[in-house]
């Protein structure tokens, strides 16, 4: 056990390096944090003693002062990790008796107090901790898209943090990576509101897409494909998913009142849901055939995966590959409407070269039709909402063959 003093700060670390404690003239920070907030005064947001800003401030003094005397970089970043941690007591309070949004703005607040010492210091405070605890306070206030914003940069500022250490991978353990990628860990804040419901839909599209292709795959075959990918620039892509399979659970809590969601609003809605599956899908295939021009579509993506699958034979060009598939492909025409074309792709009689098309071809033939609409238009179609359900499970589907890695007999 080491300690380091700054003032009236002393951070006591592990012989690692990971600050377990922090006191003030001897009393862990922890006990002044509970006592100077256990009475909060809430008014339109709660109001944090000017005490428990200088005592902030102290802290990251001492922190400011362990990084220039080139102490452990570790023992910095845990102090700030122990700091925050000190106040998540009374957000857990506030929460507990409905007061999401005084919760939220508590950590709001300690972020604002951090942001302004920084502004004046060179060092940078760890702040992972207030990020992933005001982005879990939003996702239970009701605030997805700020929450998921909030998760993303703590797992941003725990990526910059450990890299600085040179222990890269390290912020995978951290909850805001477990969060972002879903990964099947009961110790996550989150894993019962966000994980568990998450991984469970999946779960359910993983064996109805097995029995529907009459393939072997399993969730495990999804989570080493694509969820644990350690490709960053896949993990962008995860991370997308993530939040649209959240809000997708969302939306169908409230699947037993149909009626109120046959309105304009909620079929531009489901377009943007449905856009924003296609525009993965289409970036998987772009990352898999590695092609990194900027003129790569969905409809090259398809091309090149059918092709290389040999579902199809490809041409010397891609404007012959194109032509050729089109002159064989009969029953749909892609250009049309969703209100036209969607109900052929999911139940029509569609052929390539006189043969019924796969399942496989119809789920990546439906994310190439949307995909293109969904990039041009904004115009209400009632079948986004008659077959919201089944599109978006064969959107998943796509996203299966896509993420999957090239094999063997797989064409070049």
């Amino acid at each position: 056990m080491g300690t380091f003093s700054c003032g009236h700060i002393t951070i006591e670390f592990s012989n690692d390096g990971k600050a377990e404690r922090i006191l003030t003239n001897g009393t862990d920070i922890r006990t002044i944090v509970f006592q100077l907030t256990s009475v909060p005064s809430i008014g339109r947001a709660p109001v944090l003693p000017d005490e428990l800003h200088q005592l902030a401030n102290q802290v990251f003094d001492a922190i400011d002062d362990l990084v220039r005397k080139g102490l452990n970089t570790f023992v910095a970043l845990t102090a700030a990790d122990r700091f925050f941690e000190s106040f998540t007591l009374l957000p857990r309070y506030l929460s507990s008796f409905g007061f999401q949004l005084a919760a939220s703005q508590t950590w709001a607040q300690l972020i604002q107090w951090t942001l302004v010492w920084e502004k004046s210091h060179s060092t940078q405070i760890h702040k992972g901790t207030p990020f992933f605890f005001l982005g879990m306070n939003l996702i239970f206030q009701g605030d997805i898209d700020t929450g998921f914003l909030f998760i993303y940069n703590a797992m941003e500022g725990d990526k910059a943090s450990y890299r600085a250490m040179g222990q890269a991978d390290r912020y995978k353990q951290a909850p805001a990576y477990m969060t972002a990628t879903i990964v099947d860990n009961p110790a996550n804040v989150l894993h019962e509101t966000v994980v568990r419901p998450i991984r469970g839909a999946i779960s359910n599209y993983v064996t109805s897409f097995s029995q529907a292709t009459n393939l072997p795959y399993t969730l495990g075959d999804f989570q080493a494909c694509f969820l644990g990918n350690p490709d960053l620039e896949i993990e962008k892509l995860v991370f997308f998913f993530v939040y649209n399979m959240y809000v997708h659970i969302q939306r169908n809590r409230f699947k037993q009142l149909p009626q109120f969601f046959d309105n304009d609003f909620s079929k531009i809605k489901n377009l943007d849901s449905i856009f924003n599956m296609c525009l993965i899908i289409e970036e998987l295939l772009q990352h898999r055939f590695g092609k990194t021009g900027t003129n790569y579509f969905i409809s090259d993506g398809v091309l090149d995966l059918v092709a290389a699958k040999t579902w199809i034979t490809a041409g010397k060009t891609r404007e012959e590959t194109e032509k050729q598939f089109f002159s064989k492909l009969a029953g749909v025409d892609l250009r049309l409407d969703p209100s036209t074309t969607v109900p052929v792709i999911l139940s029509g009689n569609i052929t390539y070269g006189g043969l019924p098309i796969t399942p496989e071809l119809r789920y990546l033939l439906l994310a190439w039709h949307l995909r293109n609409y969904g990039g041009h238009n904004i115009r209400v179609q009632d079948v986004l909402v008659k077959s919201y359900d089944q599109i978006f499970e064969w959107l998943i589907y796509a996203l299966f063959i896509a993420s999957q890695p090239r094999t063997e007999g797989e064409s070049s």
